[in-house]
């Protein structure tokens, strides 16, 4: 989901970053409603739940800045703040504080039994 970040407007005034907060759910986010009435039973469509999985961020103005990303990993569920070389762990509650542009969601499917070996595999000791 990218959530619109600059407004382009008549050459005059150029471009502006939007600063707006926009709230967003880490886990859950249900999007049944979205689905037209008519295939709201197809069976493609049973999984409307997703799960946020990674955000970027930009800092900086339309003149030039610098991206972050911040992402969960898969197999522990514990999220980490990328930026260049760094890499530090984040407290998910931080991560929705962060002025998003790109949300990443990953849908999340009922039947999990799947998950518990892709887990095991990718675990982190």
């Amino acid at each position: 989901i990218q959530i619109k970040r600059f407004s382009h407007e008549s050459s005059w005034r150029g471009s502006s970053k939007i600063a707006t907060h926009v709230s967003f759910p880490i886990n859950a986010l249900d999007l049944k409603e979205y689905i037209h009435p008519k295939h709201k039973h197809d069976a493609h469509n049973r999984d409307t739940l997703y799960d946020l999985c990674s955000v970027t961020k930009h800092i900086g103005s339309t003149g030039g800045g610098h991206y972050i990303s911040f992402s969960k990993h898969c197999a522990t569920g514990k999220w980490y703040k990328f930026d260049d070389t760094r890499v530090e762990p984040i407290a998910p509650e931080k991560v929705q504080e962060q002025q998003a542009y790109v949300l990443f969601y990953t849908r999340r499917k009922q039947d999990r039994s799947v998950l518990g070996s892709i887990a095991t595999t990718l675990s982190v000791a």
